[in-house]
């Protein structure tokens, strides 16, 4: 009956992404063409004019509980956890999947399209070795987060044919710093860069759940 439900849900929700052909963010969500880009499969090769400055931990963990109220905070926090990794904490990316799948919407209308986005946006398994052999990490410096300028008109012509009450997006740019060593000195650098974190914040239950991914530096705006 669950599996039933969410399928007419999908069917809605498509139905009306194809109907509404000024839904511009809502036919990306539902028709699964978000994807991202990265350029994980590179180490770490700028190496610092001064000696590097002192390093911020990256934050771990997992979003707590947020309403409604709260999806802003909850959208940055998601967005951290894409983007925060160690390779010398983990032989592998598994752990970072799995903490971001458990923050997907437990109905599971974007989880395999969220799948696919977290495939590009986290450095693959040859990647990864690669990275691990200078001892790279990544974090996020967040320099705003806000819902884009037509977001809300979106989503009030959305519901209208099927979005779900609660889902939002909002616009993250900011600065990813990677650290790490070459030849045995510290190296570091930094690139600015933009996307959006689509959510859902259920207004019955106090709890937001992470949709999907923009590609990487083209975010809604």
């Amino acid at each position: 009956m669950r599996t039933r439900t969410y399928t007419a849900r999908r069917r809605r929700l498509l139905r009306a992404a194809v109907l509404v052909g000024g839904l511009t963010a809502v036919l990306f969500i539902l028709s699964g063409i978000l994807i991202a880009t990265t350029d994980g499969a590179h180490a770490p090769n700028q190496r610092p004019s001064q000696a590097p400055e002192p390093l911020t931990s990256p934050p771990s963990g997992e979003p707590s509980s947020a309403g409604h109220d709260e999806a802003r905070a909850f959208a940055i926090e998601a967005a951290q956890m894409v983007f925060d990794w160690d390779t010398t904490t983990s032989s592998n990316t598994d752990g970072y999947f799995a903490r971001l799948v458990a923050i997907a919407d437990p109905g599971g209308v974007e989880s395999d399209g969220l799948v696919a986005d977290l495939n590009i946006y986290l450095p693959n398994p040859e990647a990864w070795r690669e990275l691990r052999a200078y001892e790279t990490r990544q974090w996020l410096e967040i320099t705003s987060a806000m819902v884009p300028s037509t977001w809300e008109a979106t989503a009030r012509e959305g519901e209208a044919y099927g979005l779900e009450r609660g889902t939002t997006a909002y616009t993250i740019t900011g600065i990813r710093h990677r650290a790490g060593t070459w030849n045995g000195e510290p190296v570091t650098s930094r690139h600015r860069v933009s996307f959006t974190v689509f959510i859902l914040c259920v207004p019955r239950e106090p709890s937001c759940y992470l949709l999907r991914l923009s590609r990487l530096d083209h975010p809604l705006l």
